[in-house]
């Protein structure tokens, strides 16, 4: 069983680290980019440990890295190369567009 995990693991981490090179960015800057420490960064890329959930989520708004891939290896590793790397919220979809001026006006 525990060879089934440490495989497991060690995939993810290969997508993980696909994903940084890809964005060409050093272990330090893949790290601050996720607002994680450099050894907690370093420890998914040689699958000793998963990022949490919220990092995961991160990685896909900031990198428009594929879900299905980190997860799953399915698909391609971005899904959008031509937009990386921004978020959503910097980018102005969240938020203003909730903002209504008949709500604001009551």
């Amino acid at each position: 069983m525990s060879i089934i995990i440490m495989s497991n693991k060690k995939r993810f981490a290969e997508r993980i680290r696909k994903i940084q090179q890809i964005s060409n960015l050093s272990l330090k800057d893949f790290a601050k980019a996720l607002g994680v420490p450099e050894k907690t960064a370093q420890n998914w890329l040689y699958g000793i440990s998963y990022p949490k959930p919220e990092i995961l989520e991160k990685l896909v708004l900031q990198f428009k890295a594929n879900p299905n891939y980190i997860l799953l290896g399915e698909g391609p590793p971005i899904l959008d190369k031509k937009k990386r790397p921004t978020s959503p919220i910097s980018k102005g979809k969240r938020g203003s567009a909730m903002i209504s001026p008949t709500l604001s006006s009551a």
